[in-house]
């Protein structure tokens, strides 16, 4: 109870927590991303996905805050693309801080004008991610949806 006698202390030592979902078509990519992701503590894993259906509805029923979304699977029957951003605007007017992680910077272009936030390239940069997550940070108006 030593929060009820200082309120300020409570407020420190609150931890935002920021949602993500990481949609790839390689289980290898998946694990490095969420590896890389452990070093950042406000930000959780709500979930993964492989494919195109599984990616918008995990997207519609997670909701989570943040998306890793690789654009050019090694799976082409995934059907993993920006199509996944751009169908989602079928079901919701809100979506969620589009992140493309790929292996070549040829979508880029593709990705911005799809509403993606940013592009990074396979494999991951620790520092590269950081910067990302700092500017997801810093635009993120909304009140995060967890806190500890």
């Amino acid at each position: 109870m030593l929060f009820a006698y200082f309120p300020t202390l409570h407020r420190k030592f609150c931890i935002v927590q920021y949602s993500y979902l990481i949609i790839d078509d390689n289980q290898t990519d998946i694990k490095e991303t969420l590896h890389k992701l452990e070093g950042f503590p406000e930000f959780f894993c709500t979930g993964t996905a492989t494919d195109k259906d599984d990616a918008i509805n995990k997207i519609l029923e997670l909701q989570p805050q943040l998306v890793f979304l690789e654009v050019n699977p090694g799976n082409k029957k995934s059907g993993l693309s920006l199509a996944v951003i751009t169908d989602l605007y079928q079901y919701t007017d809100v979506l969620p801080y589009f992140v493309i992680l790929t292996g070549s910077p040829k979508f880029a272009f593709d990705s911005i004008k799809a509403g993606a936030y940013d592009y990074l390239l396979k494999p991951l940069n620790t520092f590269e991610l950081r910067k990302s997550l700092l500017k997801f940070q810093k635009t993120n108006t909304d009140a995060p949806k967890n806190k500890i």
